[in-house]
């Protein structure tokens, strides 16, 4: 009987032992993987600002305007957000008013302890730092602030005066 016994376990265990499979477990691995981007935006909200200059004080004390929720920012990393100007103000007429006596100033609608504020004047050098984050957000709004210098236009034609605003978000 031990003859019988031994050829049944042979014919039956040694297939199993030799095929790497052990009956009612099986099993097969997976590998996933997360690939990560740098990912920026930037989208303006309210692409128009008028500074209406109406009356002798705004002459003197010039005029702002603030346009909430301007700016709305989201970025995986670090980052810092430029203005700039394409050229002086223009008007159809081709009088002109110098960009740089615009100054700009952003404000996180939500506080951000990673933000840091920098107030630029406009100009045309390529863009000037108004935001700097050490840290990637979600979307995070910013209002803007657009302030004439006092007394700049004294002495200018009375004319609609315009200028393409960029605002550009790159890596810190």
């Amino acid at each position: 009987m031990n003859k019988k016994l031994l050829t049944v376990l042979i014919a039956v265990v040694l297939p199993v032992i030799f095929s790497g499979k052990v009956f009612g477990q099986i099993s097969q691995d997976a590998t996933v993987s997360v690939k990560l981007a740098d990912a920026r935006s930037i989208s303006i909200t309210n692409p128009n600002v008028l500074l209406n200059f109406s009356s002798t004080a705004d002459y003197t004390d010039g005029v702002n305007y603030l346009a909430k929720d301007q700016l709305s920012v989201t970025s995986s990393t670090g980052y810092q957000i430029k203005v700039s100007s394409v050229a002086d103000l223009a008007s159809t007429a081709g009088n002109k008013l110098p960009a740089n006596t615009i100054s700009v100033q952003a404000t996180p609608t939500t506080a951000d302890p990673n933000v840091t504020l920098q107030t630029q004047k406009l100009g045309t050098s390529g863009g000037l730092t108004i935001v700097s984050s050490s840290k990637g957000t979600l979307p995070l709004s910013f209002s803007i602030n657009y302030k004439t210098d006092a007394g700049a236009y004294i002495n200018k034609p009375a004319d609609t005066y315009n200028v393409v605003v960029t605002y550009s978000i790159a890596p810190l």
